[in-house]
């Protein structure tokens, strides 16, 4: 009994590391595929389109196993309404930050030569191509230029430009910005899972 439980409770966190996977590798598979095309194809709408795609073919391939939270955000949010058990937060996190690395290496497998051959370290589309495998704030919107090391290969290493608060759009309006999409996720996510609502199977 005991052995079921457990190799139950791997077979989903293993279906969050392939859901979150298939979300990076569609989603940031588009954005960086603009980059390299220098934004004329695919385009803005088919950016999004995939990002959907990728949320939609998450939710389907994993979603009966694990309930596709693929975001820990959304972890955190079914453990706090008692949707889930809280002994399974971390491993749901660690394994949806594993799916979401194993995708971002890939897409940097493929697409990392292209890069540096379309703008060479030190530079290297520091300002965007970088943020596509590490995570900072965009410093077009909420920061100074201003050099300092990601966690890149040496073969793709390149420089956020992150340093300081932008004047123009402060801080406070980009911790805003995050919140408020946040609470929308979870809004939304919360409401279309919520068995009780009448609309219950005509949300899913």
């Amino acid at each position: 009994m005991a052995s079921e439980v457990v190799r139950d409770s791997l077979w989903r966190y293993f279906a969050e590391f392939v859901g979150t996977f298939i979300l990076i590798l569609f989603g940031d598979g588009a954005v960086v595929a603009s980059l390299v095309t220098n934004g004329t194809s695919p385009g803005y709408g088919f950016i999004m389109i995939s990002w959907g795609f990728g949320v939609v073919l998450a939710i389907y391939a994993v979603g009966p196993i694990s309930g596709a939270h693929i975001n820990p955000n959304v972890t955190l949010a079914f453990a706090v309404t008692k949707r889930m058990k809280w002994r399974d937060v971390i491993p749901y996190i660690l394994f949806q930050t594993l799916g979401a690395a194993a995708a971002a290496g890939i897409l940097l497998a493929w697409w990392g030569n292209v890069i540096v051959k379309m703008d060479p370290p030190p530079t290297l589309y520091a300002q965007v191509g970088a943020s596509f495998f590490t995570e900072y704030p965009n410093p077009f919107f909420w920061g100074q230029y201003w050099p300092s090391k990601l966690l890149l290969p040496n073969s793709v290493s390149g420089t956020s430009l992150y340093s300081e608060v932008n004047q123009v759009f402060p801080l406070w309006i980009g911790a805003f910005a995050e919140l408020l999409m946040t609470f929308l996720l979870l809004l939304i996510v919360l409401a279309v899972t919520d068995a009780d609502s009448p609309f219950f199977n005509q949300s899913l």
